[in-house]
């Protein structure tokens, strides 16, 4: 387990500096003891299928770090809905110790996972073990990463965001697309490549009022 979390760190380190992305030793630390602590969970609950430390860089660590990256230098307060392992919820919080990021996960077992981070890591995220729709919508930023029926819940989920500045949805190119298509007038913004990513595009868009 310590060897695939100092393999998972160094594909990291490796993919940061070739895409521009700052990254510390702090970072680094945070997320090698969060995969090390993903990988002993997951032999007891269904967490992620990413357990290679290849894959996990890429698709958990570096799309969440790459993600906070585009986050305005306003911003103060996030909310992940659907959290589900912490993603992109708990990178973003490592990376950015000063934003109040608030974990929203519905599934008990999952949301166990995250209260456990939270306590071993001493971290000053939020974790709401209940559906998004039920929590207050006081965030300057939300970000939706993996939500089941995502095209069910984007009303809620704009909704959910009337008081936010900034809404990161991580999504195929083709729902990227449909969102972007037929958002809310008030909101603007534009699909970001994510770079190596095989399966998701990132649209940032920001509300204007």
């Amino acid at each position: 387990m310590e060897h695939a979390s100092e393999k998972m760190v160094e594909e990291l380190k490796r993919l940061c500096l070739s895409y521009g992305l700052y990254i510390n030793e702090t970072t680094e630390l945070l997320c090698k003891k969060h995969f090390e602590l993903l990988l002993k969970w997951n032999e007891k609950i269904s967490l992620t299928r990413l357990v290679k430390p290849e894959d996990a860089a890429l698709l958990h660590y570096f799309e969440s770090l790459f993600g906070a990256s585009l986050l305005e230098t306003s911003i103060k307060s996030l909310a992940d809905i659907g959290s589900g392992a912490g993603f992109p919820g708990l990178p973003i919080a490592f990376a950015r110790p000063y934003l109040e990021v608030t974990l929203i996960e519905s599934d008990r077992r999952k949301a166990g996972f995250l209260g456990e981070v939270r306590r071993n890591f001493g971290l000053k995220i939020k974790v709401e073990q209940q559906r998004f729709e039920a929590v207050e919508p006081k965030f300057d930023a939300v970000a939706v990463r993996a939500i089941e029926q995502f095209d069910a819940h984007i009303s809620s989920i704009f909704d959910f965001a009337s008081t936010s500045h900034q809404l990161l949805l991580f999504l195929s190119e083709d729902s990227a697309k449909k969102v972007l298509q037929n958002r809310p007038p008030e909101w603007i913004g534009e699909i970001v490549k994510i770079p190596q990513s095989r399966e998701r595009t990132l649209l940032n868009l920001k509300r204007f009022t």
